[in-house]
């Protein structure tokens, strides 16, 4: 994915973070590592036999979070950690329907149908699997800002079977941010640590999450 940077988090840190995820941001950390979803590969078999397509997809849930910077999330009793300037996008899918290809196996198109885009963030050229729990995270570098610039767009998500059918488009969802500082720049101070939550899970889950050489 285009604009996206590497971080590093060692996996016992992604447990302790799930363990405290009901107390302040993250404990402080040198550097972290998030996982980009799954490609979607297709089935050569399916490729020959399915010729169906798959049913719409339905998103019923999505969640922003900004980057901000360091002292910014001290003085909202958050620890600084290397992760500040991350920016995540997180969503939830209900699988189609299809007559061949399991839920696990669907692969995921998004498309930008309008709207301005946050810089150096750009969705998969290809589609991409979701995780068990039916969650696609992305994220990318947005700077340890206190002041982020605001962003706003319309997307569309098609699945994709294992036999490379595409689905009708699901109905456009608003992916969007005012664009503020202090508090309110890394997301909402109710559940603002749980999109960094469920993107450590998509990571975990999908098994690309941890120690790098």
């Amino acid at each position: 994915m285009a604009g996206l940077g590497e971080h590093r988090i060692p996996i016992f840190l992604a447990a302790g973070i799930l363990a405290a995820s009901g107390l302040a941001w993250p404990l402080a950390v040198s550097a972290c590592s998030f996982g980009t979803p799954d490609e979607h590969t297709l089935d050569p078999e399916e490729e020959r036999l399915d010729s169906r397509p798959p049913g719409a997809v339905d998103i019923i849930w999505s969640d922003v979070t900004r980057g901000t910077d360091p002292p910014n999330r001290v003085e909202c009793d958050h620890t600084a950690s290397s992760c500040d300037d991350i920016g995540f996008l997180l969503l939830e899918v209900v699988p189609p329907e299809d007559d061949r290809t399991p839920a696990e196996s669907m692969g995921y198109l998004f498309e930008v149908v309008d709207g301005k885009l946050p810089t150096g963030f750009s969705f998969p050229t290809g589609p991409v699997r979701a995780t068990q729990i039916n969650r696609i995270g992305f994220h990318w570098i947005d700077g340890a800002e206190q002041e982020q610039e605001s962003f706003g767009f319309h997307y569309t998500v098609r699945a994709v079977d294992l036999g490379g059918n595409l689905g009708p488009a699901s109905r456009a969802v608003r992916f969007s941010d005012p664009g503020t500082g202090g508090c309110t720049a890394v997301g909402r101070r109710t559940g603002s640590l749980w999109p960094v939550i469920s993107i450590i899970l998509l990571g975990l889950l999908s098994g690309r999450l941890g120690p790098r050489p």
